[in-house]
């Protein structure tokens, strides 16, 4: 079957993302994680922005 560019068009515009937010609380006291939180809120296009993690541990002068 052969999709045309409105067809595409059409299923990006139909597609709905659900957003999921895990609570703080669960990654309260994970073992062999000591890592401390740290967040960007992420824009994903007309939605409401996106909370993500990462990860900023290491001396300050390594890679």
């Amino acid at each position: 079957m052969h999709n045309n560019g409105s067809d595409v068009a059409q299923l990006r515009e139909e597609q709905i993302m659900d957003v999921l937010r895990t609570p703080d609380s669960r990654f309260e006291h994970l073992v062999g994680y000591p890592f401390a939180p740290h967040y960007v809120d992420v824009t994903a296009g007309d939605t409401q922005p996106l909370r993500m993690h990462y990860v900023d541990e290491g001396p300050g002068d390594g890679p």
